[in-house]
């Protein structure tokens, strides 16, 4: 087989028909599911979901671990601290547990963020 160079042509893309799908609009679905990929593999992602599931209020308090039962959150002041370990501590792993996802979570403890 031989290569035949035509000087001049140029090359147009084949007209698809009505209703198909193009290279562009695969590649939209490899990027849409390599970004949900990305998200998924955060560090705690499933927790830190179940958590503001449970108390949207907690937004600022980031998830530090998650180990052996032991859910470990991020608080950025001595106030909110105080409350969330004296009048929710108990109230959220009740509700953790109750998650569909059905976290194991048997306690919590809150560490203060540094400022």
């Amino acid at each position: 087989m031989r290569a035949v160079i035509r000087y001049g042509w140029k090359y147009e893309p084949r007209r698809l028909p009505p209703g198909a799908r193009g290279l562009h609009d695969l590649r939209a679905l490899v990027q849409g599911l390599m970004r949900r990929a990305r998200r998924e593999r955060q560090p705690y992602a499933r927790v830190r979901r179940a958590l503001l599931a449970v108390a949207p209020d907690l937004t600022d308090c980031p998830v530090l671990g998650f180990h052996e039962g032991q859910l470990e959150l991020g608080v950025p002041n001595a106030v909110l601290r105080a409350e969330l370990q004296g009048f929710r501590a108990e109230e959220l792993v009740t509700a953790l547990q109750a998650t569909r996802d059905g976290l194991d979570v048997s306690s919590i403890r809150f560490r203060l963020l540094p400022p």
